[in-house]
Parts: C-alpha cells; structure tokens; sequence
C-alpha cells in the first residue's frame, strides 16, 4: 500500500509534499518551502551557458529576455557566454533567421567567454547540457547550487547544431522553448 502522500504547498508547478512516513517536521518542511520560494524571487541576474556562445545560448538568452519581460515587476537582466566562445563572433545564421522569424533580433550579438567575473555576477546559471554543469562547477567552485540545465526539470540535454542545417537548429530551438516555458513558471 502506498503512503498517503499531502501537498503542503504548491507554488509555480513545485509541489512541497510530506507522506505519512516522514519524520520531518512540519515546521522544517514550512521553513524550507517558504526559503525555496523566496529564492527564486530573488534571482534577477540570469547567465546562459553553452560551448561557442553563438547558436544555443544567444537563442536562450533573447527568449528569456522576451520571455520574463515585465516592467511592473524587478527587471531580469540576461546574458550569454560560452566555455569555449568563438569571441567577437556573431550568432550564427541559422540562429539569426530562427529568431528573426520570431520578431527578435540578435544580430548585434557578439560571442563572449565565461568569466570568473560573470560567475559571480550571475545568481541562476543555465547550461545547455550536463556536461556544461560540470565544467563551470569544477571550474568555479562557488557556484555549486546555482548552475542548472535549462531542461533540469525534464533531466534533457539540447544538443548542439553547430555547423548543422537549419532542421537541427529547429529541434534546438523546440528544446530551448521547453526549457525557457519551464524557467519562467518558476521565475515569475
């Protein structure tokens, strides 16, 4: 027989939950959901990650930014960089025309390296891939707990089109939209 399962708190698609067999305490339980939501209003600082920083993450950074733009509430203020960033480059064309097609605009985009200083600016950091986690949390140990895949909630990786077709773009930017659908449920 399965435990009875009780939701105690529902807050942007989280279920805080308790079954008959914790131990824990209800106030421990309380204080922690009450501190998770409190956290994630107070991230305004978003950092997208991917490898060249010129297909996946400039998509990722223009659809947060078009996605979590609210002028009633905080700002967010969204960058992109990558762990191996073909600096000075503009994003890819495919990825140009995809975002065109959507009525943004990234061809002033300009393919950056992560630094220790956007690090520590950053309060959320998405990555493309598990790999990507990785790399930034060995690389720059504080930020364990704040580096996420931008389909955590799904455990899926998106894929890199880099020097595909148009057709892998499209599948990046279906998993990219995903992604953004679920972070911005959590972020608003």
């Amino acid at each position: 027989m399965n435990p009875i399962k009780i939701i105690l708190l529902q807050h942007k698609g989280h279920d805080i939950t308790r079954t008959q067999d914790d131990n824990l305490a209800w106030g421990k339980i309380l204080s922690f959901a009450k501190t998770t939501i409190e956290a994630l209003r107070l991230i305004t600082k978003i950092l997208v990650v991917c490898i060249g920083n010129i297909c996946r993450s400039p998509i990722a950074e223009a659809l947060l930014r078009n996605t979590l733009k609210n002028p009633s509430s905080n700002p967010f203020e969204i960058r992109s960089a990558g762990i191996a960033a073909l600096v000075g480059h503009p994003a890819d064309e495919h990825a140009q025309r995809l975002m065109q097609a959507r009525g943004l605009d990234i061809s002033a985009h300009h393919a950056t390296q992560l630094t220790g200083t956007m690090v520590k600016w950053s309060d959320l950091i998405l990555v493309m891939e598990s790999q990507h986690k990785r790399y930034i949390e060995s690389h720059y140990p504080s930020t364990t707990g704040k580096v996420y895949r931008l389909r955590e909630w799904d455990q899926t990786d998106i894929k890199d089109p880099y020097q595909q077709n148009i057709d892998a773009f499209k599948k990046a930017l279906a998993s990219i939209d995903l992604g953004i659908q679920a972070w911005s449920r959590k972020l608003t």
